[in-house]
């Protein structure tokens, strides 16, 4: 089929319709994500420690995979160990305890982990 005769019938309409459609669809969703792009690295952005508990010693660590959210979350996970299972997690992440900033995910939660576990285990006198 010919392009004059292709745009004078209506048999490829609908792909078009499709095409425009879809290629809409994908603007508003790459044009959402950038806005959010910000917001959510914001969420997320390492340094952050406004909701760990005054009892835990971070004076030498700094999250860097974790938000003050998740750095809680992992707080009330690694409480719930006992005191074999704590030590046990502390040794598996040590190897992570010197995870430099942008080595990404997993590397940057792991040294998190570890120096939540930590303070966890200092603070039940473990360490």
């Amino acid at each position: 089929m010919q392009v004059p005769t292709f745009t004078r019938t209506e048999n490829g309409s609908l792909s078009i319709n499709w095409i425009a459609m879809t290629a809409a669809t994908m603007s508003l969703g790459v044009a959402g994500a950038s806005v959010l792009h910000d917001q959510i690295n914001g969420i997320s952005a390492p340094g952050g420690t406004d909701n760990v508990s005054a009892d835990a010693d971070f004076s030498d660590w700094q999250p860097l995979g974790l938000s003050p959210i998740g750095v809680e979350a992992y707080q009330q996970w690694m409480a719930g160990f006992s005191d074999t299972q704590l030590l046990e997690h502390v040794a598996n992440m040590e190897e992570y305890a010197a995870t430099q900033p942008g080595a990404g995910h997993p590397y940057e939660t792991y040294h998190d982990e570890y120096y939540i576990a930590r303070a966890e285990a200092a603070r039940r006198g473990l360490l």
